[in-house]
């Protein structure tokens, strides 16, 4: 009887290692970030639309920090000075309109933003 509790706990624990997943190729915080870094547009409340370019997603303070790579300037845009967004890799720019940008759909555009991550990483 102990043998067999025996050999049922070694199987168990090197299932459970073997089960783990290495993250030694992509950095943790890339995981599952409250920043992400995107290439796209932003339509501001009056309308005008930026030309592409990269910026930065704050989930958490609800920002944008756009990048106009014309000018060489950062932009902080608040949740309440544009109306939608456009990220490339995020259903080929579709637009997304604010009040869903940081709910359920901007949990997608992230999903889609690290997918990146998952394709370069050496997980196992």
């Amino acid at each position: 009887m102990k043998l067999i509790v025996f050999l049922l706990q070694a199987f168990l624990i090197t299932v459970s290692l073997n089960a783990q997943i290495k993250w030694t190729t992509v950095p943790e915080n890339m995981v599952d970030p409250y920043e992400l870094i995107a290439t796209g547009k932003v339509e501001l409340n009056n309308g005008d639309v930026t030309p592409p370019s990269k910026f930065y997603i704050n989930f958490i303070s609800e920002r944008i920090y756009y990048r106009n790579d014309k000018s060489n300037s950062i932009f902080s845009i608040y949740n309440d000075e544009f109306s939608k967004v456009s990220i490339d890799d995020y259903y080929d720019g579709d637009w997304v309109k604010r009040d869903d940008f940081f709910g359920d759909i901007g949990e997608e555009v992230g999903a889609a933003l690290r997918k990146k991550l998952y394709l370069n990483a050496d997980l196992n």
